[in-house]
């Protein structure tokens, strides 16, 4: 029987593609990696994305009085709710630089590095603030000379957008991260999808041609179809979701929830986002295709 379209790596992996036995696999593994290509000196395993957030934000001393700016790549009228909530927990969001920005927050939408990075590491350059970059979507998409999370000063990255992991978010930057404690079995499952990333990292390279490759013939379809997606691939992007600018977004979220795909209305929006990972078979892209065209 086929399985729902998920977002999820996870509800799509058959587990078979571990190459070496977990027993010989450290958690820290995966953080070694990502501190490697994201040219930082230490990594932070927490419980989830947010948590990390939370655990940042605190650390660089933020209170009720400072602002966080957040930057997306496609500016956005809306930004993800659970960043502005986790964010707003300790201090305010704004989407203008104010005397009483304390932090620059960039965010690379559907795993397309935001263009302003190297504009907005400059100013926070200037008023000696730091720069947190959400990788969450992407760990290793490009723009020009410049790989994402190799730029800000602290970086944000989600296991599970990435790998086929139920947990772990992982925080990295160049200082010393101690104090986060999480409770017994949240730290049982945080070890496990740590060991399961690591051990698929070797991986890493092709799950982002097969998103590319993907998207790319989610893309094709669509386009036939006289609409377009929000963005075009390149060798550059690796991506999470395929969003579409659809003309009656809430009837296409309706149909896949009745055909099993997922979907989304993305945070205000009329961008619809569907699934776009490296395990989706031909099957599943004709599923979302369909999807599509019956809520046009």
């Amino acid at each position: 029987m086929l399985k729902k379209v998920s977002f999820m790596p996870l509800d799509h992996w058959d587990g078979n593609n571990t190459i070496t036995s977990s027993e010989k696999m450290s958690p820290f593994h995966i953080i070694e990696k990502l501190c490697s290509i994201t040219r930082k000196r230490e990594g932070l395993l927490t419980f989830q994305g947010r948590d990390a957030i939370t655990y940042l934000l605190k650390k660089i001393g933020l209170s009720r009085a400072d602002d966080v700016l957040i930057s997306t790549t496609f500016d956005l009228a809306n930004v993800s709710s659970h960043v502005t909530s986790t964010i707003f927990n300790i201090c305010g969001v704004s989407r203008v630089l104010k005397p009483s920005t304390k932090a620059i927050f960039i965010i690379h939408e559907f795993g397309v590095p935001n263009p302003l990075t190297p504009a907005l590491l400059k100013e926070a350059k200037k008023r000696n603030i730091p720069v947190i970059e959400d990788c969450a979507h992407t760990i290793d998409s490009k723009l020009d000379t410049w790989r994402v999370g190799t730029l800000g000063d602290y970086v944000i990255v989600s296991l599970p957008k990435i790998f086929p992991v139920s947990h772990g978010g992982i925080l990295l930057g160049n200082d010393f991260f101690n104090n986060y404690t999480a409770h017994t079995k949240d730290a049982a499952l945080m070890k496990k999808s740590s060991i399961t990333a690591g051990l698929l990292w070797q991986e890493l390279e092709k799950h982002s041609i097969a998103r590319r490759d993907i998207y790319g013939k989610l893309y094709g379809k669509i386009n036939k179809l006289g609409i377009k997606p929000v963005f075009e691939i390149n060798d550059n992007i690796t991506p999470w979701f395929f969003p579409v600018t659809l003309p009656n977004c809430k009837q296409a979220i309706s149909i896949a929830e009745k055909t099993g795909v997922d979907a989304a209305l993305w945070h205000g929006t009329n961008i619809a986002v569907f699934p776009c990972h490296q395990y989706l078979s031909q099957i599943h892209i004709n599923l979302i295709t369909n999807v599509i065209k019956k809520s046009l």
